[in-house]
């Protein structure tokens, strides 16, 4: 069949257009600009050329130059063909305002999203948009938008404004703005496949002969792993009047997991031992197990004890199998890294696309559609008995169990004055249920956005638009492998009927489970004792916006020393969101052994209705001395339903005194009003903490325990002042979680004053160069969080602050006395709630430059070179948990760990170098691309306990070296190879008490380092 173009042009636009049909949608500041590779904004397209203008990110008002009073950073699509880009993530954590957040290399702790966080700010106070509108959050309660939404491929360009932006965007954008510019207009078909994946050594002898030392099995020394495949589709068709335009996509992602088994720095995890060394650490619910018995005393000693099992490293030969010997900790307790992962394996499908017709100046309808399925999942260790609920020491075991040998009741009972018969001996429980393998949580979301709108141009030099969106993102997450507690309770406490063990409860189903022999566990015990969980939930959000843009210099409103009039935009918005999150019973009642905590369902939502009003003045143009003088200002006023009322405002300006030189600077007041999260966080205790101070046996050379508070330190809190006895009594987790208690209550919007002044240089005597130095202050008031249990422990014991909220496990019976880990009545409280502030200030560096070589003398078929250059030197990183308390603020500037979370360099930078050079074949073209990307040295923060040991008090520089080249021919098929990291450099190798709880993965931090090595790529593009 034979279709004229605007045949063609219905055929694909048809599934865009009647998705569009009927949805709730919203406009915040449509920015569809073309690509740029520098700092200034790039020029729109569409109705800002009609107008004669362009418009720049961060303001709807269109401007007769490229340049922003706002720091605008775009990153084209060319970057990400250099960097092999498949994780949008990966894109903009290479650039040195961004910090590492959740993403693909994040395991333990992850919701399975890949979030951004501008200026160490947090993700939540850093606004995404797609095409200048706003994106419904990943998950229910979250505020974040998930980057997994968008296919890296249909990218055109990514914005990245620094800064409040809260009176043009609204609420969120206190850090600034990531804009992602898509493509558009697009007209032809285009397939692309890119196959990645990574190619490490492990050479560290070091680093090996410690999992050697532990017995533990070593990773092989040459790996390629972590494959990936990327395929993209691109069909765009114009109409025959060439007034319209539809593209749509379609796009499929794959990637294969990495194990931290697979890595020499991440087989087992590391602790300092002394200044010099580290040592295999492990976990303390172990297999065969870890039994804790008697209450203590000298008739009923406390002793750990293991079952003696061959084939593991602590086996005693001159025992009998199946019978209980000494735990040993050196030897015995259980290597918990190998099962979890580095890369998280991931499945994307995705459609959509976008489509627009120009009926005439004043009426242009777009639409645009978006669907993704993203698929991943996390994967830990295998569930047990933690020592915990039951378990504790609260517990105990009937002496006359069926299960035990005679050798074992021996030694629990007999031997300490206990009979069989009547007698039951104090008995905690650690061991992992290595027989039922890892403890998995599948992720499955389903997220789609619709947008419909109109816009054009009336009366002279004004324009509207007005559009309605609807996002949601439908989330479930399937929990595997897990024992459930009650279920384990009855288990254990076995008695004898007729002669067979039997579960004492008499419970229907109950099975013995038997973990005091050797290959004793049955198949049948493990099948009533596994419990699987679902939880789903789903995130909406409805805008509705239209705004007016024009210039009142037809109307007189002009200065009488420039040539345009004074611009103006208002308009107004309408936006709601809701979220729902519901689970079983088994997570809610919090059965689920080893899953952190019990899980709360909520149903909530909340509308916000806004106004909002710009103001550009040219003051001088085109005088001496002032090529350019002008002023703007901006004001936002949003009413939520959930919260108190906001008001943000800014005023900017900027001074050209000639071509080649340009000034800029502005104030804003930005917000963050409490998201659905926060307003709903419930009590409920989960895993938020990394270490114990006051955890540990004594040195006997310093007479500190092994957590690094001394016993004078520790005397502040609550319960060791009670009982002085626990300093160097109370257990450390080897894993190093511990727990912490939510809440929520009376939250307020957030507050930021942002400050930016910067000079921009375009000197006309040096064709095609651009130089940007900016300052930036950002400065966040009342802040929406944790104070985190890492803090609070640490404020508690350095500054006697904040010691209420430590409630260590009072239950004197038993052996987890005093702890703050296990599911037990141990925990920090750290509830979100309104603290202190945040801030954060620098200089941002961006420079680029292109010579055509002929220029130099050389002739025109020698090419062209290109170089860019993105840096930031950060002044100042500060914290402060509570306004009113001084002693709470910490300079985390140039600083990791624990406390102040994610490394963060005084100063990174990102250098590219591009030579480019034609073939002698029409539209032919071959490029050469280095990179060279910096990140500067970090010291543990103060009051960690990483800060015991030299070992993890500094982290060393890092320099990565990107090497790509391409060739493109005849215009239609571009091929690309690359690699990343090309000297297979190893990430630094942090111990587990300086790393924090979430970000901290495998001993580095795979977010900010390039943890699994030289990563290689090959793809190509054809155009049809």
């Amino acid at each position: 069949m034979n279709l004229s173009a605007d045949g063609r042009l219905r055929l694909a636009a048809r599934l865009v257009f009647v998705a569009g049909l009927g949805s709730v949608a919203g406009n915040v500041a449509a920015q569809d600009a073309a690509p740029a590779s520098t700092v200034e904004a790039a020029p729109a397209d569409g109705s800002a050329k009609q107008l004669g203008g362009v418009q720049v990110t961060g303001s709807r008002i269109k401007s007769v130059n490229l340049t922003s009073t706002s720091p605008v950073l775009s990153v084209d699509s060319k970057e990400l063909d250099y960097q092999g880009t498949t994780r949008v993530e990966d894109l903009l954590n290479n650039l040195p305002q961004v910090f590492g957040d959740f993403g693909g290399n994040i395991n333990n702790g992850s919701d399975g999203t890949s979030t951004v966080n501008l200026r160490n700010l947090g993700a939540s106070r850093t606004l995404v948009l797609i095409d200048g509108k706003r994106v419904a959050p990943g998950t229910p309660g979250d505020p974040n938008v998930d980057l997994n939404f968008i296919p890296s491929q249909l990218i055109e360009r990514v914005d990245v404004l620094t800064g409040g932006a809260s009176a043009v965007y609204g609420s969120d954008a206190i850090a600034g703005v990531v804009n992602f510019i898509f493509k558009k207009d697009f007209e032809g078909f285009r397939v692309d496949y890119q196959r990645s994946g990574y190619i490490h050594e492990n050479t560290q002898d070091t680093l090996r002969g410690y999992n050697s030392d532990a017995g533990y099995a070593l990773p092989s020394k040459q790996k390629f792993d972590g494959g990936g495949n990327d395929v993209s589709i691109l069909f765009g068709v114009n109409s025959g009047d060439k007034k319209g335009n539809a593209t749509v996509y379609a796009t499929y992602l794959q990637l294969d997991p990495v194990f931290q088994s697979a890595r020499d720095f991440g087989n087992c995890q590391l602790s300092a031992v002394d200044d010099t060394s580290y040592a295999c650490g492990g976990s303390g619910t172990s297999f065969p197990g870890r039994f804790r018995v008697g209450p203590a005393g000298a008739a009923n000693p406390r002793r750990d004890l293991t079952v003696n099992v061959p084939g593991t490293p602590g086996f005693d030969p001159a025992l009998a199998a199946g019978e209980f010997r000494l735990f040993n900790g050196a030897t015995d307790l259980y290597n918990f890294n190998p099962l979890n992962y580095y890369q998280r394996p991931a499945e994307r499908y995705s459609v959509g696309g976008n489509a627009h017709y120009q009926v005439n100046d004043a009426v242009d309808a777009y639409t645009q559609v978006m669907f993704s399925d993203y698929k991943t999942q996390t994967l830990a260790a295998p569930t047990g008995t933690f020592a915990g609920g039951p378990f504790d020491g609260t517990g105990s075991i009937d002496c006359g169990n069926p299960l035990l040998s005679a050798g074992q009741r021996a030694e629990l009972c007999t031997s300490r004055g206990l009979t069989e018969d009547t007698d039951r001996q104090t008995f905690s429980i650690a061991r992992r249920n290595v027989e039922g393998g890892g403890r998995t949580q599948d992720y499955d979301r389903y997220q789609y956005r619709i947008i419909t709108g109109l816009r054009g141009d009336f009366l002279k030099n004004w324009s509207y638009d007005a559009s309605i969106q609807f996002g949601s993102a439908t989330y479930q997450a399937e929990q595997g492998g897990y024992f459930s507690l009650t279920r384990l309770s009855n288990a254990i406490n076995i008695t004898t009927v007729d002669g067979v063990a039997q579960c004492a409860s008499g419970v229907a189903g109950c099975v013995p489970y038997n973990i005091f022999g050797v290959g004793t566990v049955s198949p049948e015990a493990l099948n009533y004792l596994s419990l699987g969980s679902l939880s789903s939930g789903s995130t909406t959000e409805q805008v509705a916006t239209g705004a007016i843009t024009g210039s009142l210099g037809d109307y007189g409103l002009k200065s009488p020393f420039a040539e345009n009039g004074v611009g103006v935009s208002f308009g107004g918005e309408y936006r709601r969101e809701t979220a729902r999150f519901s689970t079983d019973e088994a997570s809610r009642s919090g059965d689920l052994a080893g899953a952190g905590g019990a899980a709360t369902a909520f149903d909530l939502g909340f509308a916000v209705k806004e106004v909002f009003a710009e103001i550009k003045i040219p003051l001088i143009e085109r005088q001496p001395f002032f090529e350019e003088l002008s002023a703007e200002a901006g004001y936002r006023r949003s009413d939520y339903s959930s919260v108190n009322s906001t008001n943000t405002y800014k005023i900017a300006g900027e001074w050209a005194p000639t071509k080649d030189i340009r000034f800029r600077g502005g104030f804003n007041r930005a917000v963050r009003a409490p998201s659905i999260g926060d307003i709903s966080d419930p009590t409920t205790v989960f895993l938020g903490g990394s270490s114990d101070p006051c955890a540990g046996l004594i040195d006997p050379e310093t007479g500190v325990v092994e957590g690094g508070a001394t016993r004078a330190q520790c005397l502040n809190d609550p319960l060791i002042a009670q009982n002085p006895g626990l300093y160097g009594a109370i257990d450390a987790d080897p894993a190093a979680q511990y727990n912490a208690r939510g809440g929520t209550g009376g939250l307020k919007s957030e507050t930021a004053k942002t400050y930016t002044a910067g000079v921009v240089l375009t000197p006309t005597f040096i064709r095609n160069f651009t130089l940007s130095v900016d300052y930036f202050d950002i400065k966040v008031d009342n802040i929406i969080g944790r104070v985190g249990a890492d803090t609070t422990l640490g404020l508690c014991y350095t500054s006697g602050l904040l010691c209420d909220r430590i409630n260590r496990n009072p239950n004197q019976a038993g052996g987890a006395f005093g702890s703050l880990f296990g599911p037990s009545a141990g925990f920090t409280d750290d509830p979100i709630s309104n603290q202190g502030f945040l801030l954060v200030r620098g200089i941002d560096l961006v420079s680029a430059y292109r010579i055509k070589l002929s220029q130099i003398g050389l002739s025109n078929e020698a090419g062209s070179l290109a170089f860019d250059m993105v840096a930031t030197r950060s002044l100042k990183q500060d914290t402060q948990a509570f306004a009113e308390l001084p002693d709470t603020r910490r300079s985390c500037n140039g600083q990791y760990g624990p406390i102040c979370g994610t490394p963060a360099p005084l100063y990174r930078h990102k250098l590219r170098a591009t030579y480019s050079v034609p073939v002698p074949l029409q539209d032919s073209l071959v490029s050469f691309s280095g990179a060279w990307r910096y990140l500067s040295g970090v010291n543990i923060d103060s009051g960690s306990a990483g800060g015991a040991n030299d070992l993890d008090k500094h982290v060393s520089a890092e320099s990565y070296i990107d090497m790509t080249a391409s060739v493109t021919v005849s215009g239609a098929y571009t091929f690309r190879l690359g690699v990343q990291n090309v000297f297979d450099n190893n990430p630094p190798v942090i111990g587990s008490t300086a790393l924090s709880a979430t970000l901290g993965n495998g001993n580095t931090y795979p977010q900010v380092y390039d943890a699994l090595g030289r990563y290689v790529f090959a793809g190509v593009t054809v155009d049809f």
